[in-house]
């Protein structure tokens, strides 16, 4: 195995949330030849399931804004089904604008879905916020986890089912 600093921190970081956290697969995310992030999935003995506490940990290649970010993620939830829903979009948009920050390169955001099915959000290892309401939960994991993500080749190589 190769020795990597970020996964043993990240490790020791997610002990606190996820029982043996272990990577289940990781992937990088380029959307129109644009390298984004790189994306972990850490799950208890290296198991997912989406019923306990795992992880997803982005590690940033490039500075992005948070109105960007923000936008962005709720493009792909709007695409689960929730485009006609303006309210809660705009509801889910005010409540992830005051969790996210502009992000750097080299930083790296941590979403830990918990036993009560809360997201606690991290950046550089401190919390930043948390996500109560399980349709947003259930969307934002979806964005990468679902099988009809838009994204499937990310979802393969996170899951490695």
């Amino acid at each position: 195995m190769v020795y990597s600093p970020t996964l043993c921190k990240a490790q020791d970081f997610l002990n606190n949330y996820i029982e043996q956290p272990k990577k289940v697969g990781q992937a990088r995310f380029k959307p129109f030849f644009y390298n984004l992030y790189d994306v972990s999935l850490y799950a208890p003995n290296g198991k997912f399931d989406r019923d306990k506490p795992f992880s997803l940990l982005f590690e940033y290649l490039d500075n992005e804004n948070k109105e960007k970010l923000v936008d962005g993620l709720l493009d792909e939830i709007s695409a689960q089904g929730f485009q006609d829903d303006d309210e809660r979009l705009e509801a889910w948009r005010v409540i992830m604008l005051d969790i996210f920050h502009d992000i750097r390169r080299n930083d790296r955001l941590v979403a830990v879905n918990n036993i009560d099915g809360v997201i606690l959000f991290f950046l550089n290892n401190e919390q930043i916020g948390a996500i109560e309401d399980k349709d947003l939960v259930k969307a934002y994991f979806n964005i990468w986890l679902a099988e009809e993500t838009a994204w499937p080749e990310i979802r393969e190589k996170l899951i490695r089912e």
